[in-house]
């Protein structure tokens, strides 16, 4: 029986921003090593042209496209250089609110992973103001990432005597490991295989 290949989905917020950059990134990194995945930026519109301007809508809409794919350009050409590779993308422009916007492009698309940036605003945000990642992380129907820079200067790793061995349990004052190969999927029908 041959099954459908999988495809699995992402949904980029994209605020015109860096933490929509971060979000972006993040998405190129991961799709980068799902071949056949498709990432889907959002950017949503929250003021758009007054009731009667159609046309300027129409604009609007058109540069946010646009913006969108300048974007994920210039994120790919930073991360990979001028390397080509291509990558299925599908870019929205939506107008409302921008939390229930991404969350609805995600419901459409059928989406594994919305990815959102994050604004660092301090006590207000913490007093229940709230942001488009907050509200996603706590209303959504799919699973949510915050993207953030990696940023790891200044921190040190943990002082491991020597790196485990294949299947070795390591045991310190700062945790357990455990490094092994784990087998998923049928074990084999053959009588050979139980054994």
């Amino acid at each position: 029986m041959s099954h459908a290949p999988l495809t699995t989905r992402f949904v980029v917020g994209v605020d015109f921003e860096p933490t929509g950059d971060d979000a972006l990134v993040t998405a190129l990194r991961l799709a980068r090593r799902l071949p056949g995945c498709e990432i889907h930026p959002v950017h949503v519109l929250v003021s758009p042209p007054g009731k009667n301007a159609l046309d300027a809508l129409d604009v609007a809409i058109g540069r946010a496209l646009d913006e969108l794919h300048q974007r994920m350009r210039f994120a790919a050409e930073q991360l990979f250089g001028m390397e080509e590779w291509e990558q299925s993308t599908v870019a929205h422009a939506r107008l409302g609110d921008p939390a229930d916007a991404i969350h609805q492009v995600a419901i459409d698309m059928d989406a594994d992973l919305i990815l959102v940036g994050h604004r660092h605003r301090g006590m207000a945000e913490r007093l229940g103001l709230g942001s488009v990642a907050a509200k996603l992380v706590r209303d959504a129907k799919v699973p949510v990432m915050i993207a953030r820079p990696k940023q790891l200067e200044g921190l040190s790793k943990t002082d491991w005597l020597e790196p485990p061995r294949e299947g070795e349990t390591l045991k310190s004052e700062r945790g357990w490991s455990r490094n092994e190969r784990v087998v998923f999927g049928r074990r084999p029908s053959n009588i050979s295989g139980l054994l």
